[in-house]
């Protein structure tokens, strides 16, 4: 938590995190509130770190993006397999469907921007 909120880096971060979940699985910690609550204080540094980072460039951004619904999709099923929630405990089921919306909002803006930049360079 502390790379990220202090020092911003994303990127190291989405390994630490991708291994965390690896890790929850492999010791088959139970999935319980105190560890949903620690998932949603992880998301939230970590698209404030990405957010905040200016220097990334829109592949990098799209890449961490990407890996972290990869991660919120691990943490969905680590809840499910040793929760006492069938399919997954809600809150991380949040923190992906938020995720989703995020990135396709995102790809639906470069679509949009795709779509006038081809216009623009049509013949008329």
């Amino acid at each position: 938590l502390t790379l990220l909120e202090k020092m911003g880096r994303a990127s190291v971060a989405s390994q630490l995190l991708a291994q965390l979940v690896q890790v929850l699985n492999e010791t088959h910690t139970a999935c319980t509130d105190e560890w949903v609550a620690k998932f949603g204080k992880l998301d939230e540094a970590y698209r404030k770190a990405v957010e905040a980072d200016k220097a990334l460039e829109d592949e990098e951004r799209d890449r961490l993006g990407r890996l972290h619904l990869q991660l919120l999709r691990s943490a969905v099923k680590w809840s499910d397999n040793l929760g006492t929630v069938r399919y997954g405990h809600q809150d991380l089921h949040e923190l992906l469907g938020r995720q989703c919306w995020r990135m396709a909002q995102i790809y639906q803006e470069e679509d949009e921007q795709d779509a006038k930049d081809a216009a623009a360079h049509r013949p008329t």
